[in-house]
């Protein structure tokens, strides 16, 4: 059986400091393969990735953005990963939103996200460039030094 294809809408969520939004997450078949990732989710049937994207960031996070906040993607990039015995691949659209600092809280989390979601954070460059834990996408630091650049 191939890969399950899969397109995914991601935010890096830019507060005045320059800090940047993180979930700790983990695999479904692997609890303690902990790791670090920006919230989004998903490309429901339908959804655009700016749509998906609001959606997520209100399910994930509790963060209600309008869709002109969110504008157009700032790099994509596509990943193979198992997720819990299958392999995906995914196509994801990263999206560079500017917010204030808020006290991410999850809305509507599926009963996989509440197995896998363990924390939210904001990281400084710093943070990201010592890590203990991976970090995805793992060139991030990087993405957000170019994209906040422009």
């Amino acid at each position: 059986m191939g890969p399950i294809d899969r397109r995914a809408a991601r935010a890096a969520l830019i507060d005045p400091a320059g800090r940047v939004l993180m979930i700790r997450a983990c695999y479904p078949n692997r609890p303690l393969d902990r790791y670090w990732l920006l919230p989004g989710g998903g490309v429901d049937a339908g959804e655009t990735p700016a749509q998906a994207l609001v959606r997520e960031l209100a399910e994930e996070t509790g963060l209600i953005v309008d869709i002109c906040q969110v504008g157009t993607p700032t790099w994509q990039d596509v990943v193979e990963f198992d997720w819990d015995g299958r392999v995906v691949r995914q196509r994801q659209d990263y999206f560079v939103v500017p917010v204030d600092a808020f006290m991410a809280y999850p809305h509507a989390h599926t009963e996989v996200e509440r197995r896998t979601i363990s924390d939210f954070r904001w990281w400084t460059a710093t943070d990201l460039a010592v890590a203990a834990e991976p970090v995805y996408p793992a060139d991030l630091r990087a993405r957000l030094e170019e994209a906040l650049r422009c």
